[in-house]
C-alpha cells in the first residue's frame, strides 16, 4: 500500500508537464528509476515481498494498457488515480477477509509459529488479542 501511496502522490503532486513526461516515456524497465525512493526505502527495511512485486505488475499492466495517442492527460491521470483506488480497496478488502477467516480458524491456546515478518500475521494476531 506504501507504493501505491507513492504513485498516487506523484501523480498529485507532479507539475502536468512532469507528469506527462513520466507516462508518455514510460517503460517497463524503468519503473524502478521511477519509484526508486519507494522501493529503496522498502526494500532497505526488508526484501522484497508478493505484495511489492504484484504492485509492481499492477503499475506496469495500468501504466502500458494507457493509449497515449488518443488520450489527453487529464484522462490518463483520472484513469490511473481510478485504478489506483481501486487496487487499494481490493488490497484492504482481500486483507479483511483473510483475517476474519484466520480468525475463525484459530481456536483459543494455539501455538503460532511465523517465519520473518508480515503485517498481515501480526494483524491477525492483533485481532485475536
Amino acid at each position: 500500500i506504501e507504493c501505491l501511496k507513492y504513485f498516487q502522490n506523484i501523480l498529485d503532486t507532479k507539475s502536468p508537464q512532469s507528469q506527462y513526461e513520466i507516462l508518455k516515456n514510460f517503460d517497463i524497465l524503468k519503473i524502478n528509476s521511477y519509484f526508486n525512493d519507494c522501493f529503496d526505502y522498502l526494500s532497505n527495511a526488508r526484501s522484497a515481498t508478493v505484495g511489492m512485486q504484484n504492485i509492481i505488475k499492477f503499475m506496469e499492466e495500468n501504466l502500458l494498457s494507457i493509449n497515449k495517442e488518443t488520450q489527453n492527460l487529464v484522462e490518463i491521470l483520472k484513469q490511473l488515480k481510478l485504478a489506483v483506488s481501486k487496487f487499494q480497496q481490493d488490497l484492504t478488502a482481500s486483507k479483511s477477509a483473510i483475517i476474519a477467516v484466520m480468525k475463525n480458524k484459530i481456536e483459543g491456546n494455539c501455538n503460532i509459529l511465523t517465519y520473518g515478518f508480515s503485517s498481515l500475521v501480526c494483524d491477525i494476531l492483533i485481532e485475536l488479542a
